[in-house]
C-alpha cells in the first residue's frame, strides 16, 4: 500500500470517530452540568436547613420572656443583625465547612463547578497541549492543595472572617497564594457557585420568615410557638369535658367555623406577664389562621354532644279514640283513668276530656313511644302539638278530715245523741235514695257502728246509727233505745268519730288551683288538676226541704212509673230540675229523663254525678224498661212583657 493510500485510509477512519467523539464529549459535558447542579441543590438545602434551625433557636427563647409577645418576636426576626447573619455569614460557615469537609474530594468539586474554558485555559498555562482527563485531574488537585493551605493559613474558623475572604476570591483577587490568572478563575468560579447556592438556601428561608414576621407585626397572623401546631389554640383556661372526636365551633361575630377536636392537652401558660393552666386543642379544619387576628373576640364552644335524629312529626289533627304518643306505655294497664287536656282545631278552645285506657301498644322503636286506645273517644278533633294526656290520675274529693271524742255511752239511757263540733259535715254523691252519702266512720270501744237513714226497722241487737240535722244546721249522732237499735255500752269516752267536713261550692275550684299535697309518699313529684272541680252544690233551703221531702215519700225507694222517674231524678242531691218522658222509637218505647245540675247545669257523659244518677235509677227500676239518661241543652228565649198602667192608680 502506498503512502498516500495509507494517509487516506487514516483520514478516513479520524473522520468516522469525529462524530462519536464528538456526541461522547457532549453528553459528558451534560452529565458533568446535572451533577453540579444538584450540587448546588444540596448546598442551598443544607444552608436552608441551618437557616431555619437558627431561627427556631431564636423563638425558642421568646415563650420563656415574660410579657414577650407577637410583635416583639417580628421586630426580633426582621432585625438587620438577623439579615446579615442569614444573608452572609450563615453562607460563608456553609461554605467553608464544605471546602474543608474532605481535601480529598476538593479536586472533583473544582472540576464539577469550574467552567470548561476555564480549566481549558488552566491547561494552557501549564503547558500541557493535550486535553486529557489525567492532565485535568492533576491540575486541579494542585489547586486543591493551594486553596486548602489558603483557608488553613487565614484560619477562618468565624464566619465574619470568611466571608470577606470568600468575596474577595469571587472577584478573582489573589486571596490564594501561588496562584494566579487562570487558576485563580478556576477557583473563583467554583467557590462562587457554592457560596451563591448557599446564599439562595438560606434567603428563601429568610425571606419565608420575613413575610410571617411582617404579618405577625401588622396582627394579621396568630403567633405560633414552638412546640405548639398551626392547628392548636388555648383556651381562655382550663375546660373539663372537652375530648377527642367531639367538636369545636369557633365564632367571632361575622364568621363562624366547625373544627373537630384531635387532641386535648392541659398546658401552662404565659403571656403579657399572666401565668394560667388552659386547655390547649389540636383541631382539624379550615380557616383557622383567621381567628388569630382577633383573638379577643373570638368564642370558642366546646363539649359537643351528639343528638340522635329525631323521627319525622306527625302534624295532622288528633282525633277519635286513639293515637300515638311519644313515651313509654309498657306500663300502662287497662282500665286505667286518662286525662286528656288539648284544645279544639275549630275554635281553639281548651278541652280536658277524661276518659279510661282499654289498651296500650309500644311501637316498634322506643323513641316513637306506642299507641292508645280509649274510651270514650274524644268529643271533637284537637291540635296534636297541644295535647297531653295525664296517667297518674286519681279522683279527689272536697272535704277536711278530722277526729272527735264524741263522749261516754251510758247503757241506762235510750236515745242517746251527741253533736258534731266541726261543720258542715261532708256529703258525696252516691249511694242511697237521696244520692248523698255522708263521711263519717263511728266507733264504740273499737267497734265500729253503721250508720242508716233512719232507725225505723231496725232490730234491738244492731249496732247502727242515725244522722240528724235540726232547725240551727247542727248534726246529731242518735243511737237506739235498746228495741230499735241497741243501746250504747256504758263506758267513759267510748265513742269516737272520723269524719269530714266541708260542702257546697267552695269545693269546685278552677283548673290548676290545686298545687299542694297534704302529705308527699315515696316518689311522689307534684299534683295538679288539669280539668275544674265540678259537683258541689249548696244545702237546700227550707223552701227546697219543703218541695223535695214529698218527692221520696211518693218513690218510697222504687221507680215504677215515669213520674217516679222524674221524681227520683230531682230528690237526687245536686240536681236541679228533671223531666221524665215516654220515647217512641223505632225499637220500643223509651223513658227519657232530661236533668239539669245545681251548680253545673250541663251534665255530660262523663259527670261522676250523670252515673251515679243512672247507675241508682237503673237498681230501683225494673231492669226491662230501656232508659237514657240526658242532659239539658240550654237555649235562650227573648222574652218582651207590655205594662198597662191601672186607672185606679
Amino acid at each position: 500500500m502506498s503512502f498516500d493510500a495509507l494517509k487516506t485510509a487514516i483520514d478516513n477512519v479520524v473522520s468516522a470517530l469525529d462524530a462519536p467523539v464528538a456526541e461522547f464529549a457532549q453528553q459528558s459535558r451534560q452529565l458533568r452540568n446535572s451533577t453540579a447542579g444538584l450540587l448546588e441543590a444540596a448546598v442551598a438545602g443544607a444552608a436552608a436547613t441551618a437557616a431555619a434551625a437558627r431561627l427556631e433557636a431564636q423563638l425558642a427563647l421568646a415563650p420563656h420572656v415574660p410579657g414577650a409577645s407577637g410583635v416583639g418576636v417580628a421586630g426580633d426576626l426582621l432585625s438587620p443583625d438577623v439579615h446579615l447573619e442569614l444573608t452572609q455569614a450563615l453562607p460563608a460557615a456553609t461554605t467553608v465547612a464544605l471546602l474543608t469537609s474532605d481535601p480529598r474530594a476538593l479536586p472533583l468539586l473544582l472540576g464539577l463547578l469550574a467552567r470548561d474554558e476555564d480549566i481549558d485555559e488552566l491547561q494552557l498555562a501549564a503547558s500541557s497541549a493535550m486535553v486529557t482527563g489525567g492532565a485535568r485531574s492533576v491540575e486541579l488537585v494542585q489547586l486543591g492543595q493551594q486553596l486548602t493551605q489558603s483557608l488553613a493559613s487565614a484560619n477562618l474558623t468565624d464566619a465574619a472572617q470568611a466571608g470577606p475572604w470568600l468575596l474577595a476570591l469571587g472577584r478573582n483577587e489573589p486571596v490564594v497564594e501561588g496562584v494566579g490568572g487562570a487558576g485563580l478563575r478556576v477557583l473563583s468560579g467554583s467557590v462562587s457557585r457554592v457560596y451563591g447556592a448557599a446564599q439562595r438556601g438560606a434567603s428563601s428561608v429568610l425571606e419565608r420568615a420575613s413575610q410571617l414576621a411582617l404579618q405577625l407585626q401588622q396582627g394579621r397572623l396568630g403567633r405560633v410557638f414552638p412546640g405548639r401546631s398551626r392547628r392548636s389554640i388555648s383556651l381562655d383556661r382550663e375546660y373539663a369535658g372537652v375530648v377527642p372526636g367531639s367538636y369545636a365551633l369557633l365564632d367571632r361575630g361575622s364568621y363562624r367555623e366547625l373544627y373537630r377536636v384531635q387532641a386535648v392537652a392541659t398546658a401552662s401558660r404565659a403571656e403579657f406577664a399572666v401565668q394560667a393552666k388552659t386547655s390547649s386543642l389540636t383541631l382539624a379544619g379550615q380557616g383557622l389562621e383567621g381567628f388569630a387576628t382577633q383573638v379577643r373576640q373570638t368564642a370558642a364552644y366546646v363539649r359537643s354532644e351528639k343528638l340522635e335524629r329525631a323521627r319525622t312529626p306527625i302534624a295532622d289533627d288528633v282525633a277519635g279514640d286513639r293515637f300515638h304518643v311519644a313515651a313509654d306505655v309498657r306500663g300502662m294497664a287497662a282500665g286505667r283513668r286518662l286525662l286528656i287536656r288539648a284544645q279544639r282545631s275549630d275554635n281553639g278552645q281548651a278541652l280536658v276530656h277524661a276518659a279510661t285506657l282499654l289498651s296500650a301498644t309500644p311501637a316498634a322503636q322506643a323513641a316513637d313511644g306506642g299507641l292508645i286506645v280509649f274510651t270514650p273517644p274524644l268529643p271533637a278533633p284537637c291540635r296534636r302539638s297541644s295535647v297531653v294526656v295525664f296517667g297518674n290520675v286519681a279522683q279527689a274529693s272536697h272535704g277536711e278530715t278530722v277526729a272527735q271524742v264524741l263522749g261516754s255511752g251510758d247503757a241506762a239511757q235510750s236515745h242517746q245523741r251527741f253533736a258534731l263540733k266541726h261543720a258542715p259535715l261532708t256529703h258525696r254523691a252516691g249511694g242511697g235514695e237521696s244520692g248523698a252519702t255522708p263521711e263519717l266512720t263511728l266507733r264504740v270501744g273499737d267497734v265500729q257502728w253503721q250508720r242508716r237513714d233512719t232507725l225505723y226497722g231496725a232490730g234491738p241487737t244492731e249496732r247502727v246509727f242515725t244522722l240528724v240535722t235540726d232547725e240551727r244546721e247542727q248534726t246529731w249522732v242518735q243511737f237506739g233505745d235498746g228495741e230499735r237499735g241497741a243501746r250504747l255500752p256504758s263506758a267513759a269516752n267510748n265513742l269516737r268519730a272520723s269524719y269530714r267536713k266541708g260542702l257546697g261550692e267552695e269545693g269546685n275550684v278552677r283548673a290548676e288551683a290545686l298545687s299542694q299535697a297534704l302529705s308527699r309518699p315515696l316518689g311522689f313529684k307534684g299534683v295538679s288538676n288539669p280539668a275544674p272541680a265540678s259537683g258541689g252544690s249548696p244545702p237546700e233551703s227550707a223552701e227546697e226541704a219543703r218541695a223535695s221531702l214529698p218527692l221520696g215519700t211518693r218513690t218510697l225507694g222504687r221507680v215504677v212509673s215515669v213520674l217516679d222517674y222524674e221524681d227520683f231524678a230531682r230528690a237526687w242531691a245536686g240536681i236541679a230540675k228533671a223531666q221524665a218522658r215516654v220515647l217512641r222509637l223505632a225499637h220500643g218505647p223509651v223513658v227519657a229523663v232530661t236533668v239539669a245540675g245545681a251548680s253545673q247545669p250541663v251534665l255530660d257523659e262523663n259527670n261522676p254525678l250523670r252515673q251515679q244518677l243512672l247507675a241508682a235509677m237503673r237498681a230501683q227500676g225494673d231492669p226491662h224498661v230501656q232508659l237514657r239518661l240526658l242532659a239539658m241543652v240550654p237555649r235562650l228565649y227573648r222574652v218582651g212583657l207590655k205594662v198597662r198602667c191601672d186607672a185606679a192608680y
